[in-house]
């Protein structure tokens, strides 16, 4: 499967739902009969209104979807599911959109931190060097939600020598995948020698240059 191309995420609350799709900001109200549903359901249905809104764009292309619904993704993930009849009937609607317009889909859980607890400015940033490792990832075909130190130093040592990039912006990708992969393996990621190492030595040869 190609790299994500697209990223999109969303939310549903009870009187409407929202999305971000690359760069693009949506959102819709619910329809009456549309706000008893279950916060699934209205989960799925944001989706999907994305995929049919913008079905053009997303043809033949990879979409990565990121969702803190752990019951969105699962049924996604398996093509469906056996505990919700109506959430089924949605995740099929779901992948005729993908399979008529030739999509490629990947899902990730994305924590509930990353959508809820910052401020949007904070989100927005955030998101990005989120999206930024989740693509290195899936070239280095490392699970994102459990990566190693090693796997982590790498990745910041490519974003000094491939994308050239700040030694402050390298520090704020450190801490996004250190806060947002497993929270066991926080601390461990962050303080791990190797990628202390790594830090230390960007910053020398940034150091230097100047």
């Amino acid at each position: 499967m190609p790299p994500p191309m697209h990223f999109l995420t969303t939310d549903a609350s009870d009187i409407a739902w929202g999305a971000r799709l690359d760069n693009l900001s949506l959102s819709g109200l619910w329809s009456e009969a549309e706000k008893d549903l279950h916060c699934n359901q209205k989960e799925m249905i944001a989706i999907l209104r994305v995929l049919e809104d913008h079905c053009q764009l997303l043809k033949h292309k990879t979409i990565l979807i990121q969702s803190d619904n752990k019951s969105v993704v699962a049924y996604l993930r398996h093509e469906g599911g056996t505990k919700s009849a109506p959430l089924l009937d949605l995740t099929c609607k779901v992948f005729q959109i993908i399979e008529q317009y030739q999509m490629h889909m990947k899902v990730f859980h994305i924590p509930e931190l990353l959508k809820k607890s910052w401020r949007p400015s904070t989100r927005k940033v955030y998101g990005i060097a989120w999206r930024r490792w989740l693509v290195w990832c899936e070239t280095h075909q490392i699970s994102p939600s459990t990566p190693t130190a090693s796997d982590l130093a790498r990745f910041l040592s490519d974003l000094h020598l491939i994308n050239k990039l700040s030694y402050n912006s390298i520090l704020l990708h450190k801490s996004v995948v250190s806060t947002l992969c497993n929270p066991d393996s926080s601390g461990q990621l962050s303080s791990n020698v190797l990628v202390k190492h790594v830090l230390k030595s960007i910053f020398a040869e940034i150091s230097s240059s100047r």
